[in-house]
């Protein structure tokens, strides 16, 4: 049997957060620049040295967008033959487990155990509907 998965969302958790975090990187973006501006309109000398607070505001923002993207987006397939269980991602190395026993969705991760009783936490930039499929899908239901 083999399974293939797209490419994870662009969003580490859910587009809500994702939205979150830009509308606040835009607040702080707009409170770090407004001395500047305000200085630039009440004053003939320009911004001067307050150009910095802009400039830590526009890393900041950045900085909180980037922690909700998820970087590591690729597709994954899962092949199971004769109770071998492999997994490859994009370009990286294949993963195989011998001796498959089952597999189980937790929060945040999908569980292979093997029949020696090892467990691998695996999947975990996945949704937890499209791990709870795979599951079954592996599990035989």
């Amino acid at each position: 049997m083999t399974i293939t998965l797209p490419p994870p969302p662009l969003w580490k958790r859910s587009k809500v957060r994702l939205l979150k975090a830009c509308l606040a990187a835009g607040v702080i973006i707009l409170i770090g620049a407004s001395p500047p501006i305000a200085l630039m309109l009440t004053t003939e000398d320009g911004p001067s040295v307050t150009v910095v607070f802009a400039l830590v505001a526009i890393a900041v923002g950045a900085g909180i967008i980037a922690n909700e993207i998820n970087f590591d987006r690729q597709p994954a397939t899962l092949r199971l033959s004769q109770g071998t269980l492999t997994l490859t991602r994009g370009s990286a190395p294949t993963t195989t487990w011998t001796e498959f026993a089952t597999a189980e969705a937790a929060e945040g991760e999908l569980r292979i155990s093997r029949k020696n009783g090892e467990v691998y936490r695996i999947l975990k930039e996945r949704s937890d509907e499209e791990r709870r499929r795979v599951a079954d899908l592996l599990n035989g239901r």
